[in-house]
């Protein structure tokens, strides 16, 4: 069993096509839910988004024999602010119920934090439920 990061593009767009993937970000988005029973109609619409807003998909995959399942997501996008600085925004980031605790949160986190780099950002904009103060918790630990 071994765990690796991956960013979803054109080349492995059938990671979205996983039904652990719209399993995973149902737990975060709930309106998602109703894709579980067509995965291709859940990765058809990540893609619009990501076309439309520039937005990208992160994943980390658990590989288990021939099998291979999401145990983690995130859905970001950098741009320029206003001041024209670049900005990363992190609109989801969600660890599967199962795997909480062992982490992958962190792991994924830190993956984001060097992509915001890479992209040259200034600053990362984590969002979340203002309700949510686990999560709240979670990023005031990455800083």
């Amino acid at each position: 069993m071994s765990e690796e990061i991956a960013s979803v593009n054109v080349d492995n767009r059938d990671f979205l096509l996983l039904p652990s993937c719209v399993a995973i970000h149902s737990q975060l988005r709930p309106i998602l839910s109703a894709f579980t029973k067509s995965p291709h109609e859940y990765a058809a619409y990540i893609e619009q988004l990501c076309q439309s807003s520039g937005s990208h998909v992160c994943l980390i995959l658990r590989r288990e024999m021939s099998d291979t399942f999401v145990v983690a997501l995130a859905f970001y996008g950098h741009h320029l602010n206003t001041a024209n600085e670049n900005t990363f925004d992190l609109f989801d980031l969600i660890v599967d119920e199962k795997e909480r605790n062992r982490g992958f949160g962190t792991r994924l986190f830190q993956y984001l934090i060097n992509e915001a780099k890479r992209h040259g950002a200034l600053s990362i904009v984590a969002r979340c439920d203002l309700t949510n103060t686990t999560v709240q918790r979670f990023f005031f630990r990455q800083i």
